[in-house]
C-alpha cells in the first residue's frame, strides 16, 4: 500500500508533467501552501496540489484546507489547485477564489475520465487569475519571488514564456 506521502508526491509529479506538456515551466518548492512554483507570462502562479488514490461512491472528495485547525485556504496560501485523481491519471485544476467556504471539493469521477481535462481546467485557471491579476493591480515575477526569498528555483525556470 502506497503512503500518504508518496500519494501527494504522485500527484505532484503527475501535475508537473502536465503543466510541463503545456510549456509551463515548473519547480516543485514544498513553501507553505505552495507545492508548484509554474511561470506565465513572466508571473509566478502558487499551486497547492492535492491528490486521490481512490473515489468514494463514485466520487473524489478533496480535503481543502491548512494547519491543524484544518483553516480553508485562500488566494493568500496559493493562486490555483491542483485536484489529482490518481486512477485517472487526470488533473483538475481551479482557481482558489472559485472554492466556496467549503473546505471539501468532491467532483464526481466521471469528470477525470475526459482526456483534455487538465488542459480546460488550467485555461480557465489562468484566464481568472489574469483578470483578477487585472483588478487587483500587476503582480510581476519579483513581487511574488520576496515570499520564496530562501526557494532554489532551477535555472531552466528563470526566464520568460
Amino acid at each position: 500500500m502506497i503512503d500518504f506521502l508518496q500519494i501527494g508526491r504522485s500527484g505532484e509529479l503527475l501535475t508537473a508533467y502536465f503543466l510541463e506538456s503545456f510549456g509551463v515551466q515548473t519547480a516543485l518548492v514544498h513553501m507553505g501552501c505552495t507545492d508548484i512554483l509554474a511561470i506565465h507570462k513572466n508571473y509566478y502562479v502558487r499551486i497547492q496540489v492535492k491528490s486521490r488514490e481512490q473515489a468514494c461512491h463514485n466520487r473524489y472528495d478533496f480535503f481543502i484546507a491548512k494547519g491543524g485547525k484544518k483553516v480553508r485556504l485562500s488566494i493568500m496560501d496559493c493562486d490555483i489547485l491542483a485536484l489529482v485523481g490518481l486512477p485517472h491519471r487526470q488533473v483538475y485544476f481551479m482557481h482558489i477564489l472559485d472554492m466556496t467556504d467549503a473546505k471539501h471539493k468532491r467532483i464526481n469521477c466521471a469528470r477525470f475520465s475526459d482526456d483534455d481535462l487538465a488542459r480546460s481546467t488550467w485555461d480557465r485557471a489562468l484566464n481568472k487569475l489574469e483578470n483578477c491579476n487585472a483588478s487587483m493591480g500587476s503582480r510581476d515575477a519579483l513581487d511574488i519571488a520576496l515570499r520564496f526569498k530562501n526557494v532554489i528555483v532551477p535555472p531552466n525556470v528563470v526566464g520568460t514564456s
